[in-house]
């Protein structure tokens, strides 16, 4: 199909994902990928692209984003959390770090360790541990740390597919003074690999 729009003809077919404009023997060819979207401007007579331009999906869309990686991120360390938009929201809003965002949350909704599937690991010494850690960190309450200290396991693995271990450590805001660490997606794996686990994504 095609319509005109003063010197503008634009043109689509079955193809909603591509849109040709032309106009004085130039035509912009727009696609719309998984990624973002991608503007050909061609000189008609030629068939030549005289200019491509890509602007990506965090480009168009900051603030779907943003929102999109902080639900991501919270997710990844436990599945079950179900994260409003409000939040998001209010997160943005606030121009809060993702990481910041996700340490929030989670100072606010407690975490329940009994989901935690124990590993099989020993934990280094405090100075070469701290470098395998990646935040965010997960508040625990200090009985729930106790817990964890009383067990026999350093490292866990959470509903959302991380590798934790524990350890005195502050969240976002400083709440309380105990932490679940995740470890970096290399150590991660390290981890998995020696517990039969499919790696870290």
């Amino acid at each position: 199909m095609e319509q005109q729009f003063g010197k503008f003809k634009v043109e689509y077919g079955d193809d909603t994902d591509r849109l040709h404009i032309s106009f004085d023997g130039i035509y912009l060819i727009v696609n719309k990928t998984s990624e973002g979207l991608i503007l050909d401007v061609v000189d008609e007579k030629l068939g030549d692209v005289i200019s491509s331009v890509s602007v990506d999906n965090e480009q168009l869309y900051p603030c779907r984003t943003y929102r999109e990686e902080v639900e991501n991120k919270i997710l990844s360390i436990d599945s079950t959390q179900d994260v409003t938009i409000e939040f998001l929201d209010q997160a943005l809003e606030d121009e809060v770090f993702q990481i910041t965002a996700v340490e929030s949350f989670f100072n606010d909704c407690s975490f329940d360790i009994s989901t935690l599937i124990p590993l099989q690991g020993k934990v280094s010494g405090f100075q070469k541990e701290v470098r395998k850690l990646d935040r965010p960190y997960i508040f625990i309450t200090n009985e729930n740390y106790q817990l964890l200290m009383d067990g026999q396991h350093d490292y866990y693995l959470t509903s959302g597919g991380k590798v934790v271990t524990f350890g005195i450590a502050s969240t976002a805001g400083f709440k309380g003074m105990h932490a679940l660490c995740p470890l970096s997606e290399n150590e991660a794996n390290k981890i998995l690999h020696k517990n039969n686990f499919q790696k870290a994504s």
